[in-house]
């Protein structure tokens, strides 16, 4: 029987349930080699992000994910990518093929790789069959992901910031009014 080889391409979701899942019911047909492809990812902890960082950090999950499903039983080959997942799938096919893509994504309402159409893309880019999975709720997280999107957070509208200027203003005009002419200086 021939061994399938698998490019799992994941992030933060890499050794969660729905991939562990995945993973085992395609060992059950017969043996497999698994890479796990980790994009570079930025942390989305802020608007602005260094590459440096990025890929340590990436490295970091990428090590535990790695570590995990060979904890499951599976043989991993671990790589980290280039930050953009479709560059980083378009370098790791040009130095190895696959028999599959398995992609793994946050729940939809939080992926950005979902936002981006990542699946679908990479299945009308690549002659390879592209299998999404999804996880289904926010335990499947790297720990500190989750414990970073546990805390509350407030989104504001894209016009907010100019909202809060224009309060700021008319409370200013409004002192200035209530008090006299204001000196600024």
């Amino acid at each position: 029987m021939n061994r399938r080889s698998i490019l799992l391409v994941a992030d933060r979701t890499a050794a969660g349930p729905h991939v562990l899942d995945a993973l085992r019911a395609r060992a059950a047909r017969g043996p497999c080699d698994v890479t796990l492809l980790a994009p570079a990812t930025p942390s989305r902890s802020g608007w602005t992000w260094e590459e440096g960082q990025a890929r340590c950090e990436a490295k970091r999950r990428m090590e535990a994910a790695a570590s995990k499903l060979k904890r499951s039983g599976f043989a991993i080959r671990a790589v980290l990518g280039d930050f953009s997942p479709m560059e980083a799938i378009r370098d790791e096919l040009h130095e190895h093929s696959y028999d599959e893509i398995m992609i793994s994504t946050l729940p939809a309402h939080f992926s950005r790789w979902l936002r981006q159409d990542l699946p679908a893309r990479a299945g009308r880019e690549f002659d390879i069959p592209v299998t999404h999975v999804e996880a289904a709720d926010m335990e499947a997280v790297d720990d500190s992901e989750q414990d970073r999107r546990s805390r509350p957070r407030v989104l504001l509208p894209a016009d907010a910031e100019l909202r809060l200027d224009r309060q700021r203003l008319e409370r200013e005009r409004l002192a200035v009014g209530q008090f006299g002419r204001s000196e600024v200086g």
